[in-house]
């Protein structure tokens, strides 16, 4: 019997004040990234500008999550899911994440999670703390419902995540660049 990504995967929420807190619980990823993105893009909406990730209770996370995590950053105003103007060239596509009033805190992350984060270089658009910071104890934690997208939903969230980082940071299209390039050609069969 195989899992769904929620068994594998998912994340509870709790807004306080003017921050938002994510508990990542068991894996964080591309098949279960879809509630998450819909979640804090609806913060950001209402202006929230600070986003605490819980990773105490994190196994790991993909380059999609990663992805996500600096496209909140990017463009925390920003819904546009349009590749009409995709190309492969990203050498004019350096994201300016330094002007964003935005925050993302990785809290409670061990020294796996903070490896990742370097490898693909968002550690300079994240704020990792490997102290331990306990849930407050005056949210209730919500857990995300898995939501549903279509196949073509799913593929340009996880081209959009990895745009995202190789945006970030150019070393990435190195790592990247050929996975993106399949991807396009699948989406453009559809």
């Amino acid at each position: 019997m195989t899992k769904n990504s929620s068994e594998l995967g998912h994340y509870k929420v709790a807004i306080c004040s003017a921050a938002v807190y994510i508990q990542v619980v068991g894996q964080g990823n591309m098949n279960n990234c879809g509630p998450l993105q819909d979640f804090v893009r609806q913060q950001i909406e209402q202006g929230i500008q600070e986003f605490y990730f819980d990773l105490k209770s994190c196994k790991g996370f993909d380059s999609t999550f990663m992805g996500l995590l600096v496209g909140f950053r990017s463009n925390a105003s920003s819904t546009d899911d349009s590749f009409d103007d995709w190309d492969d060239d990203f050498s004019e596509s350096q994201s300016d994440l330094s002007s964003s009033s935005m925050r993302i805190y990785m809290i409670n992350t061990d020294s796996a999670h903070r490896k990742l984060l370097e490898e693909v270089g968002i550690d300079n658009v994240v704020e990792i703390s490997e102290n331990q910071h306990p849930c407050p104890e005056v949210i209730n934690l919500t857990k995300l419902n898995p939501t549903s997208s279509t196949a073509q939903q799913h593929l340009k969230r996880v081209v959009q995540a990895h745009r995202n980082l190789i945006q970030a940071n150019k070393k990435n299209e190195k790592t990247f660049g050929s996975f993106l390039k399949m991807i396009k050609q699948e989406l453009q069969k559809e």
